[in-house]
């Protein structure tokens, strides 16, 4: 469903705000805005690098394998994060990463757009 919809591989996309219109996970919250990354580890022989940028809120970084599973979830308390994915920590070559931050308004989605161009997932 990602790749159909044009989610980039190895970068993040934030999604605009969750509103009846735009919501494509039937209970998305609308007091979160999300950034996702697909991760292709068989085109990223050295791994993934992720970043997280600081956030002055409630933010998490989540880590999905190819099945949905949760295998690696970091909460943000104002700090970045980061993370080298690779075979040896990522149990299947292929998943999502998920960046969570606690948006209720727009003035506080606006925020989120300009501490996220501070996330990174590149392949190395």
């Amino acid at each position: 469903m990602l790749e159909k919809r044009g989610t980039p591989t190895h970068d993040f996309e934030l999604a605009p705000r969750m509103t009846p219109e735009t919501q494509s996970v039937v209970r998305p919250s609308p007091d979160l805005a999300y950034s996702i990354c697909m991760f292709d580890l068989s085109q990223a022989p050295n791994g993934v690098q992720v970043t997280m940028a600081a956030y002055d809120g409630y933010s998490s970084l989540s880590f999905f394998d190819a099945q949905t599973n949760n295998f690696l979830t970091q909460r943000g308390d104002g700090e970045q994060h980061q993370v080298v994915l690779n075979a040896d920590n990522a149990p299947s070559d292929k998943g999502v990463i998920l960046i969570r931050r606690l948006a209720p308004s727009q003035a506080a989605y606006d925020t989120v757009v300009g501490v996220s161009s501070g996330d990174e997932c590149r392949a190395l």
